[in-house]
C-alpha cells in the first residue's frame, strides 16, 4: 500500500511541474544567441519539466524528483542557504555531498542529452521556480573533487565532470577554417558514460559539402585546437596534467590534432551557446580537463601519460576499463 500511495504522489507532481506541453516555451522568452559554436545539434526543448516519462527506471524517476524538489526549495531553514550553495560548506566525504554526486552521475549516465536541457531549464526558470540551479550545484560539486585524496581526485572529476566516456574510433573529420574547432566523427565501440547517444541521421553532409554514408551509426563530437594549450597551461580552477598526449599533438603548429582510424577513450562534456522557443542547440565537445580529454587506444591498450588511472603507461583495454568501472563504483555504491 505505501509503494502504491508514493508512486501516486509522484505522478501527481509530475503533473503539476508539466510545462512546455505544446512544445514551446512560455510566451515572453526571448530567443538566445552567443558565441555562434559550428557544431550544434538541434533538440527539442523538454516537454515537462523535470524531464520524467513512463519509459524510464523507477530509480532514475525518483531522483529526477527528488533532485528537482531540492532545486525548488527555498532556503534551508536549519542552514539557512540554497542548495546549491550548501554543498560549497561540506566536506567531500559527507553523506550529502556523496549523495549528490550518486544522484547527479545516474541521470547524466542514464541520458547526458536530457540531463543537458533540464539544466539549462533550471537557468532559464532560475529565480522564480527554481531556488537552486544545475548549473551551480554540478559546478560546486565537481569542485569537491579537488579535494578529495591524490588516488581519487582526478579520476572522481573523470567520472563527474564529461557526460559523455566513450571509447571510439574516428571515421571523419569536419571543419570550417581548420584551425580553430574540429568536428569529428566517429563510430562508438564501447559506451563507459552516457547510455543514450544522439546518432547522426544516415547520410550526413559536412561543412565541407562532402556527403558521409555509412552501413554503421554515427556520433559526433568537437575539439579546439587550442585543447594541448588547455590542459597545461589554462586551469580555470579545474585539474592540470603534467604531460600532453602526443599521439594527438601537431608538433609544427601546437595543436590538438585527431586523424581517421584514431581509436581513443574519449571525456565528452555538454555546452548550450544557443536555444530558441522550440529547440535547445548543444554542442558536445572534449573536456581538456578529464583525464587529457581523450587516450590514445594504440594496439588495444590505453596510453596513459599522465598515468591518472594507473601506475602503467600502457593498459590492455578491458583491465582499463576495470579500473574505470572500480572507481565508478566508489561513487555509485554509496549508503548510509
Amino acid at each position: 500500500m505505501k509503494t502504491i500511495v508514493v508512486i501516486f504522489s509522484f505522478i501527481c507532481t509530475i503533473s503539476a511541474f508539466a510545462q512546455n506541453e505544446n512544445g514551446e516555451r512560455p510566451k515572453g522568452y526571448t530567443d538566445y544567441y552567443y558565441n555562434y559554436i559550428s557544431f550544434h545539434r538541434a533538440f527539442p526543448i523538454l516537454r515537462t519539466i523535470p524531464p520524467i516519462d513512463t519509459t524510464m527506471p523507477l530509480d532514475i524517476q525518483l531522483t529526477y524528483f527528488y533532485v528537482d524538489s531540492l532545486f525548488r526549495r527555498p532556503i534551508n531553514q536549519l542552514f539557512g542557504k540554497h542548495f546549491d550553495k550548501l554543498i560549497k560548506d561540506l566536506h567531500w566525504n559527507s553523506d550529502t555531498i556523496r549523495y549528490a554526486w550518486k544522484f547527479l552521475y545516474k541521470l547524466e549516465d542514464y541520458d547526458p542529452i536530457k540531463s543537458a536541457q533540464y539544466k539549462l531549464e533550471t537557468f532559464i526558470n532560475g529565480g522564480v521556480k527554481y531556488k537552486s540551479k544545475y548549473f551551480h550545484t554540478k559546478f560546486n560539486l565537481v569542485q569537491k573533487t579537488k579535494t578529495l585524496p591524490d588516488s581519487l581526485r582526478l579520476k572522481v572529476y573523470s567520472l563527474i565532470e564529461p557526460i559523455y566516456v566513450l571509447k571510439i574510433v574516428v571515421f571523419a573529420l569536419d571543419s570550417i577554417d581548420s584551425t580553430r574547432e574540429f568536428n569529428v566523427i566517429c563510430k562508438v565501440l564501447d559506451t563507459l558514460k552516457g547510455k543514450k547517444i544522439p546518432m547522426l541521421p544516415e547520410n550526413n553532409t559536412l561543412k565541407s559539402g562532402e556527403t558521409i554514408k555509412s552501413s554503421f551509426p554515427l556520433f559526433q563530437f568537437s575539439y579546439l585546437s587550442s585543447t594541448v594549450q588547455q590542459n597545461t597551461e589554462l586551469s580555470h580552477g579545474k585539474h592540470l596534467y603534467k604531460y600532453y598526449e602526443p599521439h594527438f599533438y601537431d608538433a609544427s603548429k601546437f595543436m590538438m590534432r585527431m586523424k581517421p582510424g584514431d581509436t581513443a577513450v574519449v571525456f565528452l562534456f555538454e555546452g548550450n551557446d544557443v536555444r530558441s522557443k522550440t529547440h535547445d542547440y548543444l554542442y558536445i565537445r572534449i573536456d581538456p580537463f578529464a583525464s587529457n580529454g581523450a587516450l590514445p587506444i594504440i594496439n588495444g591498450k590505453v596510453k596513459d601519460i599522465n598515468k591518472i588511472w594507473s601506475n602503467e603507461l600502457y593498459l590492455p583495454y578491458e583491465e582499463w576499463k576495470e579500473e574505470f568501472e572500480k572507481n565508478k563504483r566508489f561513487v555509485l555504491d554509496f549508503e548510509l
